[in-house]
């Protein structure tokens, strides 16, 4: 926010708007995620299985976000639950892929992250004085991306949390299976 209040001082502006991206059809928005995922994956330096696990996550852990909403949940919820789901998945898969549960996760819900509200919001709290007509829906944009956000960050612990001990049994089940025969 310093930075964006900075360059608008310098005269730099960039447009903050509302509209929806071209490319937000279904098709181009799971490519998309599924794409992010990978990228971020590439960028730690993980192997080429990592980033086809991660990004497929992340494809899986958007459609059950579109899922949600299409029940009625708002966004804020529905990144919630998909990033909820995200980590029961990656903690009780990672061991069979060997790859850590938390890369997974960090990648899974990377395409969660709501990154055009929250800048849209910043730019729109910069470029607007308090007492402008349009600094509160600016406000209003900033507080549910922070609260997207939120959501995220508390849903893919909670999947984690979830995920381990339910893990735990499966290799218990799985030991005393393999010891009885």
């Amino acid at each position: 926010m310093v930075g964006l209040y900075i360059a608008t001082k310098f005269g730099i502006t960039f447009p903050a708007t509302p509209d929806r991206l071209t490319l937000a059809d279904g098709h181009t928005q799971y490519l998309g995620a599924g794409i992010i995922a990978a990228a971020f994956v590439l960028r730690n330096h993980s192997r080429f299985l990592g980033m086809i696990i991660s990004g497929l996550i992340a494809i899986f852990g958007w459609w059950i976000s579109r899922l949600a909403m299409s029940f009625g949940f708002d966004i804020v919820t529905a990144s919630g639950i998909a990033a909820a789901v995200i980590g029961l998945v990656a903690v009780l898969t990672s061991r069979l892929w060997k790859f850590p549960s938390l890369a997974i996760i960090a990648a899974g819900i990377v395409p969660l992250v709501p990154g055009l509200s929250l800048y849209n919001g910043l730019m729109g709290v910069v470029l607007y004085p308090p007492n402008s007509v349009n600094f509160l829906p600016a406000l209003a944009i900033l507080a549910r991306a922070i609260l997207i956000g939120v959501a995220v960050a508390i849903g893919a612990s909670f999947g984690n949390i979830v995920g381990r001990p339910i893990r735990r049994q499966f290799i218990n089940l799985f030991r005393r299976n393999t010891q009885a025969s």
